[in-house]
């Protein structure tokens, strides 16, 4: 069942206060091949399983709360939902893209980057640099 407007609008309202959006080199810098992940933190599982339940997800625990020699210890669980990969990327982003307020230019140059080729290097090095500049900015 597809999420509802309303839906995308609240995990939205996640992403501009929970969430991050990222785009990072995998590899040597000198190489062509990048990463796209947006993430939601959150210590409430309630809301990561809803993320999941609704729209599909990875989820990750970090537990270092409970481990005596992390920095954590004694700190909540932190769960976390997360999308990586082009095709995800692009249907999360193009789904909150209206409702964002926020992270709004820092989707629209992710979209952009997720639907590009990836053969087209000096593109997306390009639209690296803009979403450097988009986040440096703002």
């Amino acid at each position: 069942m597809e999420p509802t407007e309303a839906e995308w609008a609240y995990l939205a309202g996640i992403i501009d206060g929970e969430g991050s959006i990222v785009l990072s080199h995998r590899g040597a810098r000198s190489s062509n091949s990048y990463e796209c992940c947006v993430s939601v933190v959150n210590t409430d599982f309630n809301l990561i399983d809803w993320i999941n339940g609704t729209f599909g997800c990875h989820i990750y625990l970090d537990e270092r709360g409970s481990n005596p020699n992390s920095n954590r210890y004694g700190h909540k669980p932190i769960h976390r939902a997360a999308w990586h990969g082009k095709e995800d990327i692009y249907r999360i982003l193009s789904g909150v893209l209206p409702y964002l307020i926020i992270k709004h230019e820092v989707a629209e140059v992710l979209i952009t980057f997720a639907s590009t080729p990836i053969w087209e290097k000096e593109v997306r090095i390009a639209i690296k640099n803009k979403l450097s500049e988009v986040k440096q900015n703002g």
